[in-house]
């Protein structure tokens, strides 16, 4: 159980280059120096300066540019309110105000949305289409209505299928399906 734990140390310290090993013979021989620990950590150390080097410089950059941005609004914020007179809160009120407007403005519009010609010449494609379709289906349903005839000799027995297959589309007088209403 012991050696479970030597080893799994050893493999750590292995695994973080702490110490170094070399297989003499049928045992394995583990050594570490603390010159080559020193001079790792000194590498390490030089490329973390390095790094805070790069790192405060990119600072220094994005700050001056932040600045210069901040400049920039500033003298958009002053000929802003040189040309229209006001300053930047009072701009963006209006700009609020103004947004709902034409937001109450769209909804107007969309009241009036039916008396578009567009929208009306669309409805007009798609009621004629309907009639067509429509007269369609009823010229196929009188040419069945023949057909029935011609197999079905007794009228009165052909009024009876016809009454029971157009339900409440059955007109009497008419002797068969009732007439659409026009527009």
């Amino acid at each position: 159980m012991l050696s479970v734990h030597v080893k799994d140390y050893l493999q750590a310290l292995l695994d973080d280059n702490k110490i170094k090993v070399e297989k003499i013979g049928a045992g394995n021989w583990y050594w570490s120096f603390a010159q080559e620990e020193k001079a790792q950590l000194t590498t390490q150390l030089e490329r973390a300066e390095e790094e805070k080097k790069k790192v405060l410089l990119e600072i220094e950059t994005i700050k001056a540019k932040l600045d210069e941005a901040a400049k920039e609004r500033e003298d958009d914020d002053d000929s802003a309110t040189e040309h229209a007179g006001m300053d930047r809160k009072t701009t963006l009120e209006a700009r609020s105000q103004l947004a709902k407007d034409v937001a109450l403005l769209r909804n107007e519009l969309a009241l009036y949305r039916d008396s578009d010609p567009h929208v009306l010449n669309e409805k007009k494609r798609a009621l004629a289409e309907i009639t067509t379709n429509t007269t369609r289906m009823t010229d196929n349903i009188y040419a069945m209505e023949k057909k029935v005839k011609e197999l079905v000799p007794d009228k009165q027995q052909a009024r009876e299928m016809k009454k029971q297959k157009y339900a409440d589309e059955f007109d009497a007088e008419e002797d068969g399906l009732r007439e659409l209403p026009t527009f």
